[in-house]
């Protein structure tokens, strides 16, 4: 797998500001090594990773649930995504949270007050009681800089994920169990971090756990839910604001 947390860590701590380019990625998609006996016998270990990013892109949903730190801050996400473009997300850095639900390139936020008040600019403290707690519609334009989009779409992340395809080296490990589905442990190892990456052995091959121990962007990240219904749909007018009543079609002076 590659840069899931990378893509997070920018998302959750610029939340739609600077794309910062320091922040190392969970995994990355590295050179190979040796195709041991074993499970894919007669694949090398990134010929592995790359068949079960295919099978990932190609899945009609999946679910993605994120915990690392990144520049010292701890982090969260989990969401919900579907191959036909459609997330509902769960936020969090530090003690941020918030909500995302995207339906195609409309983008719905929701958050509290104080949230409000720091991505609003000169107008964040007047409209935060008007946007606490509700749906926030998003302007196309702020939805687009947002950078929401590279989590909110399977093929999005997927692809974004295999940006890097030749630092460090990968080889395989010992096949193993992991909650109960055979896996193949793909081993990245770069910089003197480690990172271990298990791939499904039955079936469809997929990315089902990503781990980083330590270092400075350590953390973890689990992908199930592969073709299984995920129902998302915009949130219910009663409950919708529409940025744009305050910021204009662009969504002006605002950061998300």
């Amino acid at each position: 797998m590659t840069a899931a947390v990378a893509i997070a860590a920018m998302v959750l701590s610029g939340c739609g500001g600077d794309k910062k380019d320091g922040v190392a990625p969970l995994v990355k998609p590295v050179v190979t090594t040796s195709a041991a006996a074993g499970p894919f016998q007669d694949l090398t270990a990134d010929e592995v990773l790359r068949r079960a990013e295919t099978s990932m892109k190609a899945a009609s949903s999946m679910t993605v649930d994120m915990s690392f730190v990144s520049d010292g801050k701890p982090m969260q996400i989990k969401e919900a995504l579907t191959g036909s473009g459609k997330c509902a997300a769960a936020m969090r850095i530090e003690g941020t949270a918030f909500q995302i639900i995207a339906i195609g390139t409309t983008g719905y936020l929701k958050a509290d007050a104080h949230y409000w008040e720091t991505k609003g600019g000169s107008k964040g403290k007047a409209v935060a009681p008007l946007l606490a707690g509700k749906w926030v519609k998003l302007p196309p334009k702020l939805y687009a800089q947002s950078g929401f989009d590279m989590l909110c779409t399977i093929k999005g992340m997927i692809g974004t994920m295999s940006s890097d395809d030749n630092e460090g080296t990968l080889v395989k490990g010992h096949p193993t169990v992991l909650d109960g589905r055979p896996v193949l442990p793909l081993i990245h190892h770069k910089s003197g971090d480690v990172t271990t990456v298990y791939v499904t052995t039955t079936g469809n091959p997929y990315v089902v756990k990503v781990v980083t121990p330590s270092g400075p962007d350590r953390g973890s990240g689990t992908f199930g839910g592969f073709g299984k219904p995920a129902h998302i749909a915009a949130p219910p007018r009663s409950q919708t604001v529409d940025l744009s009543a305050y910021t204009g079609p662009d969504g002006d002076g605002f950061s998300v």
